[in-house]
């Protein structure tokens, strides 16, 4: 690279770097498939847009590798990031406000879907 490309060498660092950047998108790929396995049957549409957009995410992190790290494709990868960011922390705080940090246990199938047996968590 240094010499046939006349750009700085690759350092140990940046090896370790994307290695560890790889194996946290492994994890959270992993995760993701998870979350939307359980948040299937009370919150279709968010496990859709949060699966949507790791997929996304995915295809835009090998892109960005195998086309040699091209600025716009790098920044819409760091963009839909932080939109699986606000994706997730805005579930979170819907699921949290809806069955509460302790989900109760519910007698039957419906009840744990009704809206009148999920006890409601007071906001300040």
């Amino acid at each position: 690279r240094a010499f046939e490309l006349r750009e700085p060498a690759v350092r140990m660092v940046d090896v370790w770097l994307h290695a560890i950047h790889r194996v946290g998108a492994y994890l959270i790929a992993a995760f993701t498939v998870f979350v939307v396995w359980r948040l299937w049957s009370v919150a279709k549409t968010h496990a859709l847009v949060v699966a949507g957009l790791v997929a996304v995410q995915i295809g835009l992190g090998i892109a960005t590798v195998l086309l040699g790290k091209p600025a716009d494709i790098a920044t819409f990868h760091v963009a839909t990031g932080a939109g699986l960011l606000l994706a997730v922390a805005l579930l979170s705080a819907k699921q949290i406000r809806r069955f509460g940090l302790v989900p109760q246990r519910a007698e039957t199938p419906a009840e744990a879907r009704s809206f009148e047996s999920v006890p409601s968590v007071a906001v300040s």
